[in-house]
């Protein structure tokens, strides 16, 4: 996954994940939400060290390991 979208905007791709992560709370997928969140803070990690993905391009591969 190599992606670099220079004007990605951290905060916006933050709630974007965490929006993820409240759903799967609702509907009680608790394994589901933990992996999200742990998503979210290596797709922090990945853009302060210059990768820029975006949380859309992760969703697929959450989707896959939970379907």
């Amino acid at each position: 996954m190599k992606y670099h979208e220079p004007d990605m905007n951290l905060t916006n791709q933050i709630n974007a994940g965490l929006n993820d992560v409240r759903a799967s709370l609702i509907a009680e997928n608790f394994q589901r939400a933990e992996f999200e969140f742990h998503a979210i803070g290596w797709m922090i990690k990945q853009f302060h060290e210059g990768t820029k993905v975006p949380w859309s391009a992760r969703t697929p591969a959450i989707d896959e390991e939970f379907s």
